[in-house]
């Protein structure tokens, strides 16, 4: 089952009409409002011959499970976003693999977080996945010590998460920190003194980048509102900096090469909401603008710290699943998501469920109907449709444009008049080409 849109088939045009224009040698426009209505029809009796959608989209589809693998129906396949699977009792997340459908081939050692006070997870509010970390005051995590793998000081690296902050003080709310000692330390911090802010301390050497010296409301931390933030450092640069939504609103020099921190992770001390999605990385992922992720962060070989706050409604307990053994994999050109087998305990203590799997067989999806649950995004994005299917368009649009130019017309199938058969009967060298593209259902 596809929890999509069959009625957008044709709807998104991967055709404009300055290129039809130029296809047709048509330099006037009193044509334009007749050639727009050619390219909607066109597009549409197209991708309902295909059988998809040619621009990218975002799609939900159920499967059955008991089976290795699952087929997305829509292609090509960018991006999996997530993958939940019924257990018998609850829909459990699975791990996920690298961006490109691949598992992590670097496997370091993992945070152990505890929490402090009364901070624990809620379902009730959060930005990606079932729940997110609610905190009060005087709430927060603590990890005691940084894993000797972690590399993300000596060279470039990124601090990111979601925060919707409840209560905004002149003081710092700290929402990332490690305080080795008092002469090495970093925070990276909220405030209505200081808007966003990153400060770092090594050896009495300190260095602060932040935003404007306003409130943390005129800096656009709405209360009750998400808000991606993230600090990355660019070594190259000698830089660091400071983002907030995707925009890139405070830089700062920073030469320093030998941050050495050993201990005292800590998320949220004196913050006062929710944190969503918490990522670190060996390298430095915004150095301008760009477009905040729309969904749960992934890991890769990059990643030094994943943690999803993902788990039941009150639970006191969150893995850092970084480097954690893949559940799935899958695979962009064909559209195969592929169940990885799992054995033992793996990060931080999470017990994975064994799938079923056969003595010589593959693992499987647990054997439960619909329980199979594949969120993502196929198609092609903006000025990657191939070539060959546009210009197939563009001459079913020319073929279209002749016949009404000759007073013959076109209709869709039902209708009275002379029209091209919406059933496909497309001439032999189109045919040939969308016959590549269609997903026989």
């Amino acid at each position: 089952m596809t929890e999509s849109f069959e009625e957008d088939l044709g709807k998104y045009t991967y055709i404009d009409l300055p290129q039809v224009k130029d296809y047709l040698s048509i330099s006037s426009n009193t044509q334009n409002a007749r050639l727009s209505n050619i390219i909607f029809y066109a597009t549409g009796v197209i991708e309902h011959y295909i059988g998809q959608e040619l621009l990218a989209n975002d799609y939900v589809e159920i499967f059955d499970g008991g089976k290795s693998s699952v087929f997305t129906s829509r292609l090509p396949l960018n991006n999996v976003y997530q993958v939940t699977e019924f257990n018998g009792t609850e829909h459990q997340m699975l791990n996920d693999p690298t961006t490109i459908g691949t598992p992590v081939t670097t496997v370091t050692d993992e945070f152990d977080f505890a929490f402090i006070g009364n901070g624990q997870l809620t379902t009730r509010i959060k930005n990606f996945g079932v729940s997110s970390l609610e905190l009060g005051t005087a709430d927060y995590l603590s990890a005691d010590s940084v894993p000797e793998t972690i590399k993300m000081y000596e060279g470039d690296f990124t601090i990111e998460m979601f925060v919707r902050i409840d209560e905004a003080t002149i003081q710092d709310n700290v929402i990332f920190a490690i305080n080795t000692d008092a002469s090495n330390y970093m925070k990276f911090s909220m405030s209505n003194q200081y808007g966003l802010a990153f400060e770092s301390n090594v050896a009495g050497i300190s260095t602060i980048v932040q935003g404007a010296n306003t409130s943390i409301e005129t800096q656009q931390f709405n209360k009750r509102k998400w808000a991606h933030v993230a600090i990355s450092r660019k070594l190259d640069d000698e830089k660091l900096y400071l983002h907030y939504n995707g925009n890139t609103i405070a830089d700062a020099s920073y030469a320093e090469s030998n941050l050495t921190f050993t201990s005292n992770v800590q998320i949220g001390t004196t913050f006062k909401g929710y944190i969503d999605e918490l990522r670190v990385m060996n390298k430095a992922m915004y150095s301008s603008n760009f477009t905040p992720p729309t969904n749960r962060f992934r890991t890769d070989d990059d990643t030094v710290l994943l943690v999803h706050f993902d788990g039941k409604q009150g639970a006191t307990s969150v893995y850092d699943v970084h480097g954690a053994a893949n559940d799935y994999s899958f695979s962009r050109d064909h559209g195969e998501i592929t169940r990885e087998s799992q054995a033992g305990t793996v990060k931080g203590g999470i017990k994975r469920s064994y799938p079923s799997m056969t003595l010589s067989g593959p693992a499987t999806f647990q054997g439960y109907p619909s329980g199979v649950r594949v969120s993502y995004r196929a198609g092609y994005e903006n000025n990657t449709v191939p070539y060959d299917i546009q210009m197939a368009t563009l001459d079913f649009i020319k073929l279209l444009y002749k016949q009404d130019q000759d007073k013959k017309g076109f209709t869709f199938e039902g209708e009275s008049g002379d029209k091209y058969p919406l059933a496909g009967s497309f001439p032999p060298h189109i045919k040939r080409i969308l016959d590549m593209y269609r997903i026989i259902m």
